[in-house]
């Protein structure tokens, strides 16, 4: 089960400041924030700062994405 958690925001600021090229957020937890700064590109991909942030309804689907992703 993939479940929203608070701060995403925060998290991949941080996750960006590490590194980070992607991530895997569970869907709907990037309306959460105020003022997001994400920019969607397609219904499923979006870019923050340079990340690509995928948005995912399962655990399946999330470890399809993290086993696929270039």
């Amino acid at each position: 089960e993939v479940r929203v958690v608070p701060g995403v925001q925060r998290r991949l600021a941080e996750a960006n400041r590490l590194g980070f090229k992607y991530a895997v957020v569970p869907r709907g937890s990037l309306e959460l924030g105020d003022g997001s700064p994400l920019k969607r590109a397609d219904p499923q991909l979006m870019s923050y700062e340079g990340m690509k942030v995928m948005e995912v309804d399962s655990l399946t689907q999330a470890l399809q994405v993290a086993f696929t992703a270039p």
